[in-house]
């Protein structure tokens, strides 16, 4: 999507390039732009101020793998953001926040504090899922703790107003944006774009063995037995002693005797503290990025 499909008032650009305004919280439903537009925003504000971005969709992620979410520092060279690497991330362990709000909004309030402590400006980029009654309360859980200064709403016909109308009499400038052209992605072409961003952040990464008894486990989901049949091929998150996640990567084999994980993960610098399992699978064979009910 062009840039140009947008119409960004003078008084939009006033508003965000002031100072006092560090962040800018931009909501949508799925296919208005908001990533092109965001795009469009930091392209302007980096040349200003050091500008980060917080990619808040953990199935579409632009930053980081999918069931992350994740923000980068804008360079001043900037083109797309596609074309950086993650300054940090927070797992969710999921494609989509439907019935996992609570690590949804814990990961937007870790990862937004961090990006506001590095940078003068951060604009929030959010999920698609705007519906009753998950997408309200995603959201409005969601500007209750982020307190931005700035919300740009991108509305064809007023489809937000059931999220953003108790906040307008409030001090939280709310300015909509009208999506001119834009293409409509299938259910096939997400769950491949998905697929293709994991495959290409575990390209090339070494399958690394990890003692079940020098390691704490979490599950974002139910506790499960450690067969092989169930955590193969699961998602997991590798925790540094800070409980920051270091690295995203894929159950290979459970040695069930030896009490050990073989996953294959970006190298870390550091062996986890913590291994999170996530409730998504990566299935290579089947080509697949999908969540599971445990």
């Amino acid at each position: 999507m062009d840039e140009r499909a947008f119409i960004v008032s003078e008084r939009l650009w006033r508003l965000i390039e002031k100072p006092e305004i560090r962040l800018v919280l931009v909501i949508g439903a799925s296919d208005t732009g908001k990533t092109t537009l965001i795009e469009y925003l930091a392209r302007r504000l980096c040349g200003l101020y050091r500008t980060a971005i917080v990619d808040l969709d953990m199935g579409q992620s632009n930053i980081g793998p999918p069931t992350t979410v994740g923000w980068t520092i804008i360079p001043a060279d900037f083109t797309n953001l596609l074309s950086l690497k993650e300054e940090g991330l927070y797992f969710t362990g999921t494609t989509t926040p439907v019935g996992n709000l609570l690590p949804s909004i814990t990961g937007a309030k870790l990862i937004t504090e961090k990006a506001l402590k590095r940078c003068e400006k951060v604009i929030v980029d959010t999920t698609g899922l705007i519906s009753e009654p998950s997408g309200r309360v995603l959201k409005q859980f969601k500007i209750d703790l982020l307190r931005p200064d700035v919300i740009i709403s991108l509305e064809r016909e007023n489809e937000l107003s059931h999220i953003l109308g108790p906040y307008i009499h409030q001090k939280t400038e709310i300015i909509t944006i009208r999506p001119s052209s834009v293409r409509h992605k299938s259910p096939q072409e997400r769950a491949e774009y998905r697929y293709k961003r994991m495959l290409s952040y575990l390209e090339g990464a070494p399958v690394m063995e990890f003692n079940l008894n020098d390691t704490g486990i979490i599950f974002m989901g139910e506790r499960l037995s450690m067969e092989a049949m169930v955590l193969k091929n699961r998602i997991v998150s590798l925790r540094d002693s800070n409980n920051n996640d270091m690295a995203i990567g894929v159950i290979e084999q459970v040695k069930l005797r030896e009490e050990r994980l073989c996953i294959r993960a970006p190298e870390i610098k550091e062996r986890p503290a913590t291994i999170i399992i996530g409730r998504a699978v990566f299935d290579r064979k089947g080509q697949s990025l999908r969540n599971v009910h445990l």
